[in-house]
């Protein structure tokens, strides 16, 4: 391993951004790094001029922890470096940068990360068209699949008829898809993506419930019942949480029909106790909003 990072050391900021990046998720990269540092500890000037090089470098730095100066230093160095090329417009390489620094690889969407870096890669002489042709066909097959699971969610949102059934709650089932997408976008994943995608629309629109449409009674009526987790004929609850109970209890039950066969139905009593406790902070919430907007208008009264 020594003998390799010999070698790599001397290339080190014009390997690739593959290599540099496996290099920060071992300890081996401060063993690296340091031989880009002068006697002072800090990083040579003279690697400055090579753009791929401090890209890679950029980008790798985003793999640090807590307390891990070379990857702090390096972080600064290579910021410091690429910025004034943001300003050249006659760099091939100003768009990239500006690009990498805005949206470091490590918090971009990976989908749309590739997606991007498929576009800068064709434009390289040394690209290879079988490689690009192959990540293409990828991109595209991945693409539909992500549509399929958007149209049956768009349809199954439509099919609540929210706008009659839940008027007051916003429309962000496609908002809500995003997150699952930007965690686990893999194509295995689709049925995990469309079920955390319901489930955060649902949670948003009990968001609504609490911060503009219900009122303290019923909001208070509403927490008992999310934690019993059932409507009994004792309960006296306004029709649009009823609504939105059946709702979420379906999609649960659409769950758990699938974690079953998996033998993982436990999990589903942590995703009620995650559901209950975000309720119970939404009610929180609401109650400190009406004491603060009560005392408000009295102070306007007075």
């Amino acid at each position: 391993m020594h003998a390799y990072l010999q070698l790599v050391g001397k290339r080190l900021l014009t390997y690739n951004i593959v290599t540099l990046r496996l290099l920060c998720a071992t300890s081996y990269h401060s063993v690296a790094l340091a031989k880009f540092k002068d006697e002072k500890g800090y990083f040579n000037e003279d690697v400055s001029g090579d753009v791929k090089g401090l890209l890679s470098l950029y980008e790798a730095a985003y793999y640090r922890v807590n307390e891990e100066q070379v990857l702090d230093e390096a972080l600064v160095f290579a910021r410091t470096h690429l910025e004034p090329i943001t300003q050249l417009d006659d760099s091939p390489w100003a768009s990239q940068v500006r690009h990498s620094l805005k949206w470091p690889i490590l918090k971009g969407l990976p989908i749309r990360e590739s997606r991007h870096f498929m576009s800068i890669y064709q434009q390289e002489e040394s690209h290879n068209e079988a490689i690009l042709k192959l990540g293409k066909l990828d991109f595209n097959l991945v693409q539909k699949l992500h549509q399929h699971e958007l149209n049956i969610l768009t349809k199954w949102w439509m099919d609540l008829d929210t706008p009659t059934t839940l008027p007051f709650a916003r429309d962000r089932v496609i908002e809500c898809y995003m997150w699952p997408l930007g965690g686990f976008m893999r194509p295995d994943y689709t049925t995990g993506r469309i079920f955390v995608t319901k489930i955060t629309a649902l949670v948003s629109t009990l968001d609504d419930i609490f911060d503009v449409h219900g009122t303290i009674d019923e909001l208070e009526s509403i927490t008992k019942v999310m934690e019993r987790w059932e409507i009994t004929d004792e309960d006296v609850l306004p029709s649009y949480f009823k609504f939105w109970f059946k709702t979420l209890l379906d999609v649960f039950a659409e769950i758990e029909a699938h974690v079953s066969k998996e033998g993982r139905s436990l999990c589903m009593e942590y995703a009620m106790e995650a559901v209950i406790n975000i309720e119970i902070n939404c009610l929180n919430n609401s109650s400190v909003l009406n004491i603060l907007t009560y005392d408000a208008i009295n102070s306007v009264a007075n």
